[in-house]
């Protein structure tokens, strides 16, 4: 079972191992009250950092993530798209 919503504003739909990386964020998130970090999620699936950020690239372009904060930590998107809450 999925953690996340259904976003209303995301124009793609997301592929098995993406939606498993986001849930595991969202799951994190709601944990620790902060995503974990790239590294920590390519720990997490055994890839690399640069496939986990590929990946994470893929999503925010898709509308599931908002942008990166300052940190290099990817928050979930409250508002179902990557301009909704005003960027």
């Amino acid at each position: 079972m999925s953690l996340l919503p259904p976003r209303e504003h995301a124009t793609l739909p997301l592929t098995t191992r993406q939606r498993a990386i986001l849930d595991y964020i969202a799951a994190v998130q709601e944990v620790q009250g902060r995503p974990p970090s790239a590294r920590v999620v390519a720990w997490r699936f055994g890839l690399t950092l640069s496939t986990v950020q590929q990946y994470l690239l893929a999503a925010y372009r898709r509308g599931w993530l908002k942008t990166p904060t300052t940190d290099g930590l990817y928050c979930l998107h409250g508002g179902g798209g990557p301009h909704a809450e005003g960027r």
